[in-house]
C-alpha cells in the first residue's frame, strides 16, 4: 500500500476538527492515515503546549525507530576463554608428541644394543665352529700387539678383569672365506706323501678383545710355515697364497707378517661394558671352571686344551638420562662343529 505524501503529514498551525476535513480533502486516498495523523497531533499538541493557542509550532511525524544493529566477533572474556582452552589442548598434544617421541627413541636405542650384542655372539659362533681348542695365550706370534688392553703383556685370556676378558681360538687355516662350501683346511706336507690332505693342520689365532668400551676381533695367521715344512697346494712355502685368512696389522706391515696384511681389528661392536666368559669342561656341564683364571699360563693353556663349551655375557650400556638401561645377553656355545680326522 502506498504511504501518504509527507505535505500531508506535516502542518504548522493548531490542530483542529476542520484541518482534520482539510487534511482530507487535500490528501485524497490517503484519508486513513491522514486521520490518524491528524489526531495524533491533536493530542501532542495539547500535551506540548499547556494548551497555549498562541505557539506556532511544526509538528512532523516522529521517526521510526531503527532496528538494533547486530554485532558481529566475539567480546574480549569469549577471547581469553576460547586462548585458554586452546591453550591447554595444544599444550596436551605436545606432551603426547614428546611422549611418543622419546619412547621411539628407547625402542630404537634398546634395538641397537641387542643388535649389538647379537653380532659379537653371532660373531663368536660363526667363530667356533672351526674351532680346535681355547688358548690362555697366543700360539702365534703377534709382531703388532698395541691394541691390546694388557700391555705389554699381550694376548692373555685374563685381560683386565672378569668383566674385561680376552678370547683366544685357535682355529683351522682355510683356503677360501670360513663360510663358503668349497673350502678346504690347509694341511701341513708331513713329509710322508700324505698331502693333499697331510696329518697336520695349519691353525690361525682369533682373538676377541675389549677396549675403550669396543669390541674388537683380531687375526693371527703363520708368517711362514715352521722349518723343514711346507704346505701341501700350489703354493707349498707361500702362507700369503695358501691360507684365505689375513694377519691383523693396525700399524701397517710388522716384522715377519704376511705382505697382504689387515690393516686394522674389526670393530664389531661399541658401548660394550661387559664381556665376560666362563669355561665349561663338557657341553652338558653345569659347574664352571673358574679356577683356571687363577693358573698359570701354561697350565691353564693345558686345562682349556680339553674343555669344549663356553658361556659368552655381553652387555651394552644404555643411557640414564632417557630411562634406558643396558642389555645383556649371554649364549652358552661348544666347539667342534667341524670335525677333523
Amino acid at each position: 500500500m502506498p504511504l501518504a505524501p509527507l505535505s500531508c503529514l506535516t502542518v504548522k498551525k493548531k490542530p483542529t476538527r476542520a484541518l482534520s476535513v482539510h487534511l482530507s480533502k487535500q490528501c485524497g486516498h490517503f484519508r486513513h492515515e491522514v486521520v490518524v495523523v491528524a489526531t495524533y497531533l491533536s493530542k501532542s499538541y495539547r500535551q506540548s503546549n499547556m494548551g497555549s493557542p498562541a505557539s506556532v509550532t511544526q509538528w512532523s511525524m516522529p521517526p521510526m525507530s531503527s532496528r538494533p544493529r547486530q554485532r558481529h566477533g566475539f567480546t574480549v572474556p569469549e577471547l581469553l576463554v576460547a586462548i585458554t582452552i586452546s591453550g591447554i589442548i595444544l599444550v596436551g598434544l605436545i606432551s603426547l608428541f614428546v611422549g611418543l617421541a622419546n619412547n621411539s627413541a628407547a625402542v630404537i636405542k634398546t634395538s641397537d644394543q641387542i643388535r649389538n650384542n647379537n653380532t659379537v655372539i653371532s660373531s663368536i659362533e660363526s667363530d667356533m665352529r672351526l674351532t680346535k681348542s681355547f688358548r690362555a695365550t697366543a700360539s702365534l706370534a703377534d709382531g703388532d700387539s698395541t691394541a691390546s688392553p694388557i700391555q705389554p703383556s699381550g694376548w692373555v685370556f685374563r685381560g683386565i678383569d672378569s668383566n674385561s676378558r680376552i678370547l683366544i681360538l685357535q682355529t683351522y687355516a682355510t683356503t677360501t672365506n670360513s663360510k663358503a662350501d668349497e673350502r678346504q683346511i690347509v694341511y701341513r706336507d708331513d713329509g710322508l706323501g700324505g698331502c693333499p690332505v697331510g696329518l697336520n693342520p695349519v691353525y690361525n689365532n682369533i682373538i676377541y678383545f675389549l677396549k675403550d668400551d669396543t669390541l674388537y676381533r683380531r687375526t693371527l695367521v703363520e708368517a711362514t710355515p715352521p722349518p723343514s715344512t711346507q704346505y701341501c697346494g700350489s703354493t707349498p712355502t707361500d702362507s700369503v697364497a695358501t691360507i684365505s685368512q689375513k694377519q691383523t696389522c693396525t700399524d701397517g706391515q710388522a716384522s715377519g707378517m704376511p705382505s697382504n696384511c689387515r690393516e686394522k681389528d674389526v670393530a664389531l661392536a661399541k658401548g660394550i661394558t661387559q664381556f665376560s666368559i666362563q669355561y665349561y669342561q663338557n657341553p652338558s656341564d653345569s659347574t664352571t671352571l673358574n679356577s683356571v683364571y687363577s693358573m698359570t699360563d701354561t697350565d691353564a693353556n693345558t686345562a682349556l686344551s680339553g674343555t669344549s663349551s663356553l658361556r659368552i655375557d655381553v652387555t651394552t650400556k644404555g643411557e640414564p638420562t632417557a630411562n634406558i638401561a643396558d642389555i645383556a645377553s649371554y649364549r652358552r656355545l661348544s666347539k667342534g662343529a667341524l670335525r677333523v680326522f
